[in-house]
């Protein structure tokens, strides 16, 4: 029935995710989790219901169990579905349309596990926005993706006492943030040989920020762009997981210094 009654008016914004507001055994209220997609394909109904029917305008319970039973694989229920995604009391995901998805899930337990970060709640809305826009604007996801780095590298360098300014480059602030954090000099604590082979690979992370800051000028939704951005899903996700490898390792090396 819950299925049955589901209107695109029952869907809610909560800063940058999105929710299914659902009345559910006596009377209770409750917001279940939707990916962004299928967020605008409830919005985007055209009538009140997303299934018309002839009960009260909807389509019978009976109805949508035998429609799920036919879409569903042999033996899979739809009580079996409902439980393999379950959420908490509190409304959080505890499996979600997010887990072993084709990239990085945007968890913000997993990116900014830094005591200093987890109050930091300009970081924690560029992931909300990061795993909102990443299918349906990319543009606006790549975008974030600058922000989130910029808004972390000033951050670390506030912590370290380092000064910059508004006008240092990303590749300025990684800069910084690299030298004040050592990450080449002591990549290996102890080995020689290793902290060399790693320093040739966190190269590519300078290349990294780089490439990220270049792609947001190009295709990104900063400086006013006159034409609408050719980015696509695939080009979000390549900026996304480009970016979880600059901030895992240099939020790891952060918090390997306290």
């Amino acid at each position: 029935m819950e299925i049955a009654t589901c209107r695109s008016a029952d869907i809610e914004q909560h800063d940058g995710d999105y929710f299914l507001r659902v009345l559910g055994k006596a009377g209770g209220i409750r917001l279940v989790p939707v990916p962004p997609p299928l967020a605008g394909d409830i919005l985007s109904s055209p009538g009140e219901y997303l299934f018309p029917g002839r009960i009260d305008g909807h389509v019978s319970a009976a109805y949508v169990v035998k429609l799920v039973s036919r879409a569903l694989p042999a033996g899979m229920t739809s009580e079996q579905l409902r439980q393999a995604f379950l959420t908490s009391a509190t409304g959080r995901r505890v499996q979600s349309w997010r887990d072993g998805g084709p990239y990085h899930s945007p968890d913000e337990s997993a990116l900014l596990e830094h005591p200093a970060l987890a109050d930091s709640k300009a970081l924690h809305q560029h992931l909300r926005r990061i795993a909102r826009d990443i299918d349906r604007d990319p543009a606006a996801a790549i975008s974030e993706c600058k922000n989130l780095l910029e808004g972390l590298f000033k951050q670390i360098l506030t912590d370290c006492n380092v000064e910059f300014t508004h006008r240092d480059s990303m590749p300025t602030l990684y800069g910084k943030v690299a030298q004040a954090l050592t990450l080449e000099t002591n990549a290996v604590d102890g080995h020689l040989k290793g902290s060399a082979a790693v320093a040739t690979a966190m190269q590519g992370l300078a290349s990294t920020v780089l490439g990220i800051t270049q792609t947001r000028n190009a295709v990104g939704t900063g400086h006013g762009q006159p034409d609408i951005s050719p980015a696509e899903p695939r080009h979000g996700r390549l900026a996304f997981n480009a970016t979880v490898a600059v901030v895992e390792f240099v939020v790891q090396t952060w918090q390997a210094k306290l």
